[in-house]
């Protein structure tokens, strides 16, 4: 049968990574009637994501056509920007040289993009993006990062994140209930702590640490709020954040670790607010009507806090200052308590028509 090869950032058993290359997989499966398959992706993506068998460069050499799925991976990080570009050469350029190798035309749909600062991961990048037929990126500032870049910027479209397009409707009733019972079986305000940064890093660990201590500091002075302490990849940074946190409380708390996207999108989805330095936790728990929190490591966070005009909810790690993860948390829960939650969720349905321009782009490019 006839396939799409479809190519992301595959981070193991990354939440939000593996969440919008879901959505864009059924997007396909259902424009086109065909087969997704990954190139180069993990089997959690396999399993999840439900695509045939043609892996590595069969993928994309058999493939109709071939999508860059969406993620922030055509964009660098903050530290270590030589051996990420390296990495980057490795892992995205490949695909599009298989491509280009054997005429499988190919588009970009949902990423983000820039910056990249050395060489030869901005002769990388440029080569995958000339060669894109459409370029479908998730902000302002990606465009401008990529106008730069390309033969013909009348190819670059802003939409906004493919998990923008997500609703409490697509959520299934038994994995609610699962939820629920087993998590949020709880009275009260549903409150989510999420540290994916390392308390002891030399780099920002002090910030780390002041964000931890105020949150901590926060229930405490709020006794009847139960904390839900959430773990999206099991790494040591994130068990022994929690682990300290629940030392220090010295009370009930909910521990939620992710397995499944549902489940997950489910929790998010009934917090009433979040405080997590990921980008996703935040936009599936903004996209279903709620208030995130965030302290981002990555710039490309910052970027979707300005496009909701939330801009207020997010400081980067690097400028926290003391008070600020309290006075937030604060500022939130008694919003939330004066039924004022409607005021954060003014830019909701235009992020939703740009999410589903992805879609549209898709159909376009698919089934021309």
């Amino acid at each position: 049968m006839s396939h799409v090869s479809l190519h992301g950032a595959y981070f193991p058993n990354n939440y939000g990574d593996v969440l919008i290359l879901n959505i864009e997989a059924d997007w396909i499966k259902e424009l086109t009637n065909k087969e997704v398959s990954l190139p180069f992706a993990t089997e959690i993506y396999r399993k999840t994501l439900q695509s045939n068998d043609v892996k590595e460069s069969e993928s994309i050499k058999t493939a109709d056509y071939m999508i860059y799925g969406a993620g922030g991976y055509l964009g660098e990080p903050p530290t270590k920007k030589a051996k990420w570009s390296l990495k980057f050469m490795r892992d995205h350029l490949k695909p599009a040289m298989i491509a280009n190798k054997n005429k499988t035309p190919y588009s970009i749909i949902g990423a983000g993009a820039g910056p990249v600062s050395p060489f030869y991961g901005h002769r990388s990048l440029k080569y995958i993006v000339d060669h894109a037929e459409v370029i479908a990126v998730r902000d302002e500032e990606s465009k401008q990062y990529l106008d730069g870049f390309v033969n013909d910027p009348k190819k670059v479209f802003v939409t906004a994140d493919v998990a923008l397009s997500l609703t409490k409707a697509d959520i299934p009733a038994e994995t609610r209930d699962k939820i629920m019972n087993e998590y949020l079986n709880f009275e009260g305000l549903k409150i989510g702590v999420h540290i994916g940064a390392d308390r002891h890093s030399k780099e920002h660990g002090e910030n780390v640490q002041m964000i931890i201590d105020e949150s901590i500091e926060f229930f405490k002075q709020n006794e009847h709020l139960t904390p839900v302490l959430i773990i999206d990849n099991e790494n040591d940074i994130q068990l022994e954040a929690v682990d300290y946190i629940k030392k220090e409380l010295k009370k009930e708390c909910v521990v939620y670790k992710h397995y499944d996207i549902w489940e997950t999108t489910t929790l998010l989805s009934e917090l009433d607010t979040v405080l997590t330095n990921k980008l996703h936790i935040g936009i599936v728990n903004y996209a279903m009507g709620n208030i995130p929190i965030s302290f981002p490591y990555h710039s490309k966070t910052k970027r979707f806090y300005k496009q909701i005009d939330l801009e207020q909810l997010c400081t980067p790690i690097a400028e926290v200052k003391r008070d600020s993860t309290f006075n937030l948390l604060n500022q939130v829960i008694n919003d939330i308590d004066l039924d004022k939650k409607d005021k954060y969720q003014l830019k909701r349905n235009e992020m939703m028509e740009k999410a589903l321009m992805n879609k549209e782009i898709l159909n376009k490019v698919l089934t021309k």
